[in-house]
């Protein structure tokens, strides 16, 4: 289980950065809507992993990732107002990733 509890975190690590590069293809207007929807996708297929393999904050906060982004698009909200509400969680994932992957600095 350690195993694959290592390798989803290193996977995580690169999708981390794709969440990243989602969020600025957003705030420049590319194809934003196609985005977040990818965000969203990619949140929900990771959040029932990261449970199953003991990561409970990783997978709280994409529960948080893909929930915003689904409420902010069924609600038709404007692209910006949606990433304003995710953003803060992609950061936060950001920073679990890199304890997970490097320790507590």
């Amino acid at each position: 289980m350690e195993r694959i509890r290592l390798a989803f975190i290193e996977k995580l690590a690169g999708h981390a950065l794709t969440f990243v590069r989602l969020c600025r293809e957003i705030e420049a207007g590319q194809a934003p809507r196609d985005a977040l929807r990818e965000m969203q996708l990619l949140a929900h297929r990771m959040y029932g992993v990261a449970g199953s393999v003991g990561l409970p904050e990783v997978g709280e906060t994409l529960r948080q990732i893909e929930t915003k982004v689904q409420f902010g698009l069924r609600r038709n909200h404007d692209t910006q107002k949606i990433l304003r509400t995710v953003r803060p969680h992609v950061v936060n994932l950001g920073r679990i990733t890199q304890a997970y992957r490097y320790g507590p600095r």
